[in-house]
């Protein structure tokens, strides 16, 4: 699962604009037509950069959207991390 809010570079927290301004940023930077004379596979792999960015736009920027993949985020690490160990008595 990729961490849409590290790609955007934004808290978990953000607010809607600050997902739209980081998208934005993000967007123009690695758009393929950005840059025209880059070697193809450095295109391809801005294309599929881009996407990926323009995905976690889509996510983040519909407050549904958004509390279901924050869900599946909680479930899914939840279950990966280690149980925290009880305190030591010094």
């Amino acid at each position: 699962m990729v961490d849409y809010y590290n790609l955007l570079g934004i808290p978990r927290d953000a607010p809607a604009e600050a997902v739209r301004r980081a998208f934005r940023a993000r967007a123009k930077a690695v758009h393929p037509d950005a840059h025209p004379h880059a070697p193809s596979g450095e295109r391809e792999a801005l294309r599929r950069r881009f996407i990926l960015l323009a995905q976690a736009y889509d996510t983040l920027s519909d407050p549904a959207r958004r509390a279901e993949y924050d869900g599946q985020w909680r479930a899914r690490f939840a279950r990966s991390r280690p149980a925290a160990r009880p305190a030591q008595g010094k």
